[in-house]
């Protein structure tokens, strides 16, 4: 469902003047406020329009289909790529259909897994015109934890 929403959004006459779309998995709480998180995604949407131009000269930054996630931290792992929770904007929907692709293919029950797996291939520049960038993790955004909910936010 998640790879749909551009679809529904931008099809739909109420809604389809939005600019940014923020998906949150059903267990993720805003905790603070969130005008910061899109101030973030404002100034890296142009730091990374000049970075396509700078490294992928044959990319128009306009047009490539770009998804902004939050990094994860798994134990001591730090993951590029948290699947419930990201921003697509217009052109979102290639790289939607790429991970939806890699969902099926891979018969994934984890989206992140899928994600990693289409982040190596266009690294590897296995494919074009489309980008998954990783944002700093979220200092607003939690997870509900046992522990969390019975000491509430600090």
């Amino acid at each position: 469902f998640k790879t749909m929403i551009p679809r529904y959004v931008y099809s739909h006459p109420k809604i389809s003047e939005a600019d940014i779309i923020t998906y949150l998995d059903f267990d993720i709480i805003v905790a603070d406020d969130i005008k910061k998180t899109y101030e973030l995604l404002a100034a890296r949407k142009r730091l990374d329009a000049e970075r396509l131009a700078r490294h992928y000269p044959k990319e128009d930054p306009e047009t490539v289909s770009s998804i902004y996630f939050f990094s994860e931290l798994v134990g001591r792992s730090l993951q590029p790529f948290h699947g419930g929770v990201f921003f697509l904007d217009r052109n979102s929907q290639r790289c939607l259909d790429l991970w939806g692709e890699e969902i099926v293919n891979n018969d994934s029950t984890r989206d992140q897994i899928a994600l990693s797996h289409l982040n190596t291939k266009i690294l590897k520049r296995q494919l074009s015109g489309c980008k998954l960038w990783a944002l700093p993790r979220a200092y607003n955004l939690r997870y509900p934890t046992e522990k969390l909910m019975k000491e509430g936010r600090k």
